[in-house]
């Protein structure tokens, strides 16, 4: 039989904060299960992560004839957090971020790409072609690539 008090004592957290890593989580439901144990009553669980429609999944579309694929992790992003967060919180609200990225250097972004190792598809390709699907891209000389971004408070 569980001792109140020893329950009590555990909680001892008013905050707990989890930045862009519950993704990384092996085990998220056990990771999340010691986030609730630790929080006190009245507590609250704040994560940031990333959505499913972001920059590597923009790059992924334009870029898919030289075989780039979207990997990223979803194991815990703006999709199914509420969802997974809900099976060990009572109270979960999704806060988002709207955002994007507006790229007027598009040599940067070629820059960027590869440095990317989800893009090290794209190694053999030459710059100078991925910068001509860049330009083709553009809008009155911006290239506007998404970003989704966001987090969930939970208690």
């Amino acid at each position: 039989m569980w001792d109140r008090r020893y329950v009590e004592e555990q909680r001892v957290f008013d905050i707990v904060i989890a930045n862009m890593m519950l993704y990384h989580v092996p085990d998220l439901d056990k990771g999340l299960s010691e986030v609730r144990r630790v929080l006190k009553r009245g507590g609250c669980f704040y994560c940031a992560t990333y959505g499913e429609y972001g920059i590597i999944e923009y790059l992924s579309k334009i870029l898919s004839a030289y075989g780039v694929e979207d990997y990223i992790n979803k194991n815990f992003t703006l999709q199914n957090g509420y969802e997974i967060l809900s099976q060990t919180f009572s109270k979960v609200e999704k806060l988002e971020y709207i955002d994007s990225l507006a790229v007027t250097n598009v040599d940067d972004m070629v820059e960027y790409i590869y440095s990317l190792s989800s893009m090290t598809s794209l190694n053999s390709v030459p710059k100078h072609k991925i910068k001509d699907i860049l330009m083709h891209n553009l809008t009155n000389g911006i290239l506007n690539v998404p970003k989704e971004y966001g987090m969930f408070v939970a208690s």
